[in-house]
């Protein structure tokens, strides 16, 4: 009976075996990942490249604030500095409301003839207003968009040695897929090149704290 026993050990360690060799065999033949991830890799280096290049800091803070008084941010102002535009809440639609919400977006990047212009300033109601917690996040910036399309379409070799990144393009679209010229260039594609392609969905701010959702379409060769 011993002897059985581990002669059945044997033969369930040598199916096992041959199951996961068999795995092994199709990951590596069929699904092939290792060069999947080389073959990605110069788009991946580009896209994040990109990215990293043409977002900008942004400081968010919400509030929520009674419609008879106003908030005051002077020692919020003291920390993140007085660098602000303040944006109604979109989510606040309801006319019928006693509070009002604002986003105050904070950057390097805002329009100087909006920064520090606080809608509720002049009631005469008590301030009852409360703030959420502060946030920093990178965000892609309309405006330094625009500025690499002006370096992409004036200095090519340039914007790539900045990036450190090979021939690439780069289009903005809406999300039904409508190209936004502004933000987009025609790359010159040598015929019968090999072209990996990615599109990515982000928002983007411009400098009036405006946050629109588009798609980011590069294209590498």
């Amino acid at each position: 009976m011993v002897m059985k026993r581990k002669a059945q050990g044997h033969v369930e360690m040598i199916i096992t075996t041959i199951f996961f060799l068999g795995f092994v065999v199709f990951i590596i033949f069929f699904m092939n990942p290792l060069s999947a991830t080389k073959e990605d890799l110069p788009i991946v280096n580009i896209k994040d490249g990109f990215i990293q290049e043409a977002s900008k800091q942004v400081g968010i803070l919400s509030v929520v604030n009674d419609k008879t008084g106003c908030y005051d941010l002077t020692q919020i102002n003291q920390v993140y500095g007085s660098n602000f535009i303040e944006v109604p809440d979109p989510s606040n639609t309801d006319p019928l409301k006693t509070k009002e919400e604002y986003i105050i977006y904070y950057g390097d990047f805002l329009n100087p003839a909006q920064v520090g212009v606080i809608s509720c300033l002049g009631r005469t109601g008590p301030d009852v207003s409360s703030f959420a917690g502060y946030i920093e996040e990178s965000i892609v910036n309309y405006e330094k968009v625009q500025e690499l399309k002006t370096l992409y379409e004036s200095d090519y070799s340039g914007l790539k040695d900045q990036l450190g990144v090979g021939d690439f393009e780069f289009k903005f679209l809406t999300l039904n897929e409508i190209e936004i010229e502004a933000l987009s260039v025609n790359g010159l594609v040598p015929q019968s090149t090999d072209i990996l392609s990615q599109q990515i969905p982000l928002r983007v701010i411009n400098k009036d704290a405006k946050i629109n959702e588009y798609i980011l379409r590069i294209r590498v060769w």
